[in-house]
C-alpha cells in the first residue's frame, strides 16, 4: 500500500506543479480509495475541481470534507469547508 500511496502522491504533485488539474483529482481519488477517511484529500479535490471549473464535483468534495471534519470533532473546520461551498 504505501508504494501505491508513495506513486499517486509523487504524481499528484507532478499534476499540481503542471496545473494540470483534471489529472490532479484522478490522483486524488486513487489516494481517497487507500484511505476514505482522510478529510483533507477531499478538501484538496475540492479546490483542484474548482481549478479545473468543476463546481459540481467541488462542492461534493468540500460537503464530503466538511461532514468528514464535523464526524471528527471539528466543528469549527467543517464550519469554514461549509462555507467554502456557499462561495462556490
Amino acid at each position: 500500500m504505501a508504494n501505491k500511496k508513495e506513486q499517486l502522491s509523487n504524481d499528484l504533485a507532478k499534476f499540481v506543479e503542471g496545473s494540470q488539474w483534471a489529472k490532479a483529482v484522478e490522483a486524488l481519488q486513487g489516494l481517497i480509495q487507500l484511505e476514505p477517511a482522510n478529510s483533507n484529500y477531499y478538501l484538496r479535490m475540492g479546490d483542484y475541481n474548482v481549478k479545473a471549473g468543476n463546481k459540481a464535483g467541488a462542492i461534493k468534495s468540500y460537503y464530503q470534507a466538511a461532514d468528514l471534519f464535523v464526524t471528527a470533532g471539528f466543528s469549527v473546520k467543517g464550519i469554514a469547508t461549509y462555507k467554502m461551498i456557499l462561495r462556490v
